[in-house]
């Protein structure tokens, strides 16, 4: 009796012992779909920005960097055949930004574009932060090298510019990003990429030729003389910095119409260049409820948008006065902790930094189909097309402050 009590106890702590582990092994299995979407996209952020979190936060007042899902179905192709069927930086600007200069609100892990574009936020924003200081006076001496003077049409239509940059600021402006160019790439060949520098056998030769023509022909003395007079003359940081945003967007869009511009994102690497084999890395997602890892291949399009000075609104340089009526209610973000959930309120809380392209989705025991399951990589009918699974979205700070 003894021995067969002794039997039964262990066969029972035996039995216990399985059902512990079937149970745990079916709650590991049996994720549903939000779990997997949200385990799937934590792996992203662990690869992609080394973050133990979903959001990485960028620092006090910051705000953060994460991954966020497409919502199947979003296509690439509308920017893939501006870039390729349509000619002109109007077009390509404008099909961009319909598609990803776009506000966007997050929900359970997908990002939802709204309707109102980066562009006009952006313009808003510059508006409703104009300094309230007194602004410097503009006077004859430097302000025709920095601001050109309305047209006729314009004065007709009231459209006038804020201090529109020049004709000659906008050639020396060509000159300095060449300069930069040349800098940026002076331990290689990649300078000799530049048009202007193209003619040229050596560094020493290149710098040399390009600072006489931008002092002869990039009006270099003269603006360099213009803007510190400018700078002398506000005296305060926030127009420096104001005016240098405003520049920025002025000289980085495309006239649609005499009313309307849109402004130029850049993506990179294009998309001439996504098919290439050396822009991809090949990764495997390991996530709780699917049944064995998927392999694939992953690509990162850095969206450049040189018309929005993000940094300026970041650092705090770019300021809107709250207690101002005309500002009453506006929020650009509430700075919320961002969530898998929810993203934070405002006009524009959440923007597109990156996309995530993916191909080569494959299980690693069969190069013919992607496994029926849950996992977003498994959801593409063409698993060696070029598809977008994501996105890295910046969540910005509170502001105003």
């Amino acid at each position: 009796m003894p021995i067969r009590f002794e039997g039964g106890l262990l066969f029972r702590c035996v039995l216990l012992l399985v059902i512990l582990v079937l149970a745990g092994s079916e709650r590991s299995f049996g994720q549903s779909p939000l779990d997997i979407r949200r385990s799937f996209s934590q792996e992203l952020s662990t690869i992609l920005l080394d973050s133990p979190e979903l959001y990485a936060s960028q620092g006090p007042d910051r705000g953060w960097l994460g991954v966020v899902l497409a919502v199947p179905g979003t296509s690439i192709a509308p920017m893939a055949e501006a870039y390729n069927g349509l000619s002109g930086d109007l077009a390509r600007s404008l099909v961009y930004a319909s598609t990803f200069d776009r506000t966007l609100q997050v929900r359970d892990g997908f990002a939802f574009f709204t309707v109102r574009t980066l562009d006009a936020v952006w313009s808003d924003l510059l508006r409703r932060s104009i300094p309230s200081s007194v602004a410097p006076a503009v006077t004859n001496t430097w302000s025709r090298w920095l601001f050109r003077e309305p047209d006729n049409v314009e004065l007709a239509r009231r459209t006038i510019p804020y201090r529109a940059p020049s004709e000659y600021l906008i050639k020396y402006r060509e000159y300095q990003l060449a300069f930069e160019n040349l800098m940026a790439g002076r331990n290689g060949d990649a300078w000799k990429t530049d048009p202007k520098l193209a003619g040229y056998r050596t560094f020493d030769q290149a710098q040399r030729a390009l600072l006489q023509d931008w002092t002869t022909f990039g009006y270099r003395n003269e603006i360099d003389r213009a803007q510190r007079s400018f700078q002398a003359a506000t005296q305060t940081k926030a127009w420096s910095r104001w005016s240098e945003s405003r520049s920025m967007y002025d000289l980085n869009v495309v006239p649609i119409n005499l009313t309307a511009v849109a402004p130029q994102t850049v993506l990179l690497p294009p998309p001439t260049s996504w098919g290439l084999v050396s822009s991809w890395v090949r990764l495997q997602s390991r996530v709780a409820g699917v049944s064995q890892p998927i392999s694939f291949q992953l690509q990162r399009v850095k969206l450049e948008r040189p018309w929005l000075n993000l940094g300026a609104l970041i650092d705090g340089s770019l300021a809107v006065d709250a207690t101002s009526p005309e500002n009453q209610g506006y929020v650009l973000s509430t700075g919320a902790q961002p969530t898998f959930e929810k993203s934070p309120e405002g006009e524009a809380a959440v923007l597109v930094e990156e996309l995530l392209l993916v191909r080569g989705i494959h299980p690693p025991d069969s190069s013919a189909s992607v496994p029926f399951s849950s996992h977003p990589l498994a959801l593409f009918a063409s698993p060696d097309a070029i598809n977008l699974i994501g996105y890295v979205v910046r969540v910005l700070p509170k502001f105003p402050r």
